[in-house]
């Protein structure tokens, strides 16, 4: 006689079926769900999120998944329902074999990376653009494009939206007598805000960062939004904060 099935096997033998393939799915599912859940929340599937690197996340991701199916599918068969066959069986164990060999293999996943030295280049980036497009006659000019080309090449922040890492990008805001502390509706954290006068002699320069699930404005510390001061084409030498220009028309750092 072949070997007996779950569902006409004594009940001692599927209640030691049952024992084993449960704490073989608990092992796996130690092994892989932390860090397969990292990875998912790290998608920014409802909002913009600065989520933690995980090394070879859409695996864990991927073995968390066949391992549920997998578990289910057997959970049924020791109910007596279905009938697993061996080759599911050897699935179940390879894939215990895989989520071991993946958690092995792949490192630890890492905190989130901070976005403020990204932000930062970008703003300097910006501001030496700024200063190739003024003129005495018409100020500085309000096309983003130049702008966006200057930034094009720099390191992304970090922060991730419906699966995709969030590019920095410009928006000009023409006839602003004050710079842009708040987020305008709709614009992702990484949005560099360039703030025009209205007469084009002076620009203030502001990045959008991510605090508690929201695009704010990168402070300087105090609860303070962080501007940089461009004006009548020099945004002048950065000083001992990488942020401020060192220059005596500079504004400090305004309440948002």
């Amino acid at each position: 006689m072949g070997p007996q099935s779950p569902s006409t096997a004594p009940a001692g033998l599927r209640f030691a079926y049952g024992f084993s393939y449960a704490g073989a799915a608990a092992l796996s599912m130690a092994l892989v769900a932390r860090p397969a859940l990292l990875w998912l929340n790290g998608l920014g599937v409802q909002g913009p999120v600065l989520g933690a690197r995980v090394p070879m996340g859409a695996a864990f991701f991927a073995i968390a998944a066949l391992l549920c199916a997998a578990t289910l599918r057997l959970a049924l068969a020791l109910a007596g329902r279905v009938r697993p066959r061996i080759p599911e069986h050897a699935a179940f164990l390879m894939l215990l074999g895989c989520a071991l060999g993946l958690r092995g293999g792949a490192g630890e996943a890492q905190p989130a990376e901070d976005p403020d030295p990204a932000l930062r280049a970008g703003l300097r980036a910006v501001a030496v653009a700024l200063e190739t497009s003024y003129s005495p006659q018409r100020g500085y000019s309000a096309e983003a494009a130049p702008l966006d080309a200057a930034i094009a090449e720099l390191a992304r922040p970090g922060f991730a939206l419906r699966g995709r890492r969030l590019p920095l990008r410009v928006r000009v805001i023409r006839a602003s007598s004050r710079p842009q502390t708040d987020a305008l509706p709709g614009d992702p954290p990484g949005t560099l805000y360039v703030a025009l006068s209205p007469d084009g002699s002076r620009a203030y320069l502001t990045a959008l960062t991510l605090r508690e699930g929201r695009p704010e404005a990168l402070h300087a510390g105090g609860g303070r939004a962080l501007i940089l001061q461009a004006r009548g084409g020099t945004h002048g030498e950065l000083g001992q904060d990488p942020l401020l220009p060192a220059y005596p028309s500079q504004i400090g750092p305004s309440r948002p």
